[in-house]
């Protein structure tokens, strides 16, 4: 069976709250050659930079349902969420440390039914110090929120 080492990213474009995320599938096979790598993009309107992070990890595994997997992040809400928050939450129904509502509670659930029963690995990359491959995924993240922008500005000069 492959490993699949995954690099993904979320962006979100400020006051328009605009989002992109992006994920790079890359998998090793059994006798250690790489696949051609499996790159994916989206953008969603009126979401959080966080909620892309997640939808990035979660549209990756989507892609790749088997096997086991290391997902590279720059986000430490991500990893420390499905590392260490996740299982306390689904104790207490959802409810955070102060007994509050979860946020993010619907990509939360996605993500741990995800990872469920596999093998999942973990890693956290600083951000912008030349790593090349989360710089990668950054720039597509943040292609996702233009090439949104663009069809947006299309569309409503075509009115």
């Amino acid at each position: 069976m492959c490993h699949a080492v995954i690099h993904t990213d979320g962006s979100c474009a400020g006051r328009s709250a605009l989002g992109g995320w992006a994920a790079v599938i890359r998998l090793i096979r059994d006798d250690g050659s790489m696949a051609e790598p499996v790159v994916l993009s989206g953008s969603v309107p009126q979401t959080t930079n966080n909620r892309m992070e997640m939808t990035a990890a979660i549209e990756a595994l989507k892609a790749f349902p088997q096997g086991t997997a290391t997902i590279v992040t720059d986000s430490q809400y991500l990893i420390r969420g499905i590392t260490e928050w996740v299982r306390p939450w689904k104790s207490r129904g959802w409810k955070n440390f102060e007994g509050r509502k979860v946020p993010n509670r619907d990509l939360w659930q996605d993500l741990d039914a995800l990872i469920a029963g596999r093998e999942i690995a973990w890693t956290w990359v600083k951000a912008h110090v030349g790593h090349a491959e989360n710089d990668e995924v950054d720039a597509l993240a943040r292609r996702a929120v233009m090439a949104h922008e663009r069809l947006e500005s299309v569309g409503r000069r075509s009115r």
